[in-house]
């Protein structure tokens, strides 16, 4: 398959319409025809391609059953999708705040991210947290941003949902950073280490 899963560098996000572009382009399969074999219209196709429609569990096992990519690539192709949008979301509203001489008022918690995702495919807490062998209450508690996600329960939710580990431990150490950034104490720490290393 035509794609890097290493894809969260990027400056934009990238939707997996442009994966399958890429993916039929190399096969030499017209949209038309793939359009056909898969049981949908043309245009959906199209507008799919072009990223104005969202991957959906149904259209993902539809993709593997004619080109052989299993669904939890493509689901992780998704996940990997609305991961970097809001990275960049947050990113756009991080610099407007950085210019306007603002900090941001709230941390980014992978559990909010998570959450989602458990939205978008239907699937309960309950249900979830059965599924990786975890009890409801932590799991609830990770959703609510009140626990983080640890590099273990990373590697569950990777397991249970084929988003790749390191997407929740990486926003994990950056929502960290966040909140002692926020710490008023500690940046004043920090700024009496910098003037004494100054000095040295």
């Amino acid at each position: 398959m035509a794609t890097n899963n290493n894809r969260l560098t990027s400056n934009r996000a990238i939707h997996p319409g442009e994966i399958l572009r890429e993916e039929l382009k190399e096969r030499g399969i017209k949209q038309k025809d793939f359009a056909q074999a898969i049981g949908w219209q043309a245009t959906h196709l199209n507008e799919f391609i072009k990223g104005k429609r969202n991957l959906n569990e149904d259209l993902a096992m539809r993709f593997e059953s004619q080109l052989g990519i299993p669904f939890k690539t493509w689901m992780s192709l998704h996940s990997g999708y609305i991961y970097e949008c809001k990275v960049l979301e947050k990113k756009n509203a991080d610099y407007k705040m950085y210019a306007n001489k603002l900090e941001p008022s709230k941390p980014f918690h992978p559990g909010e991210v998570l959450r989602e995702e458990l939205e978008y495919r239907s699937i309960s807490q309950k249900q979830f947290a059965e599924q990786i062998g975890m009890p409801y209450k932590n799991l609830n508690d990770i959703l609510n941003c009140r626990k983080p996600i640890s590099a273990d329960i990373a590697l569950l939710i990777e397991a249970a949902l084929g988003i790749p580990a390191h997407i929740f431990t990486g926003m994990q150490m950056d929502y960290d950073m966040q909140v002692i950034k926020q710490d008023s104490s500690f940046l004043e720490r920090l700024a009496n280490i910098r003037k004494m290393a100054a000095l040295l």
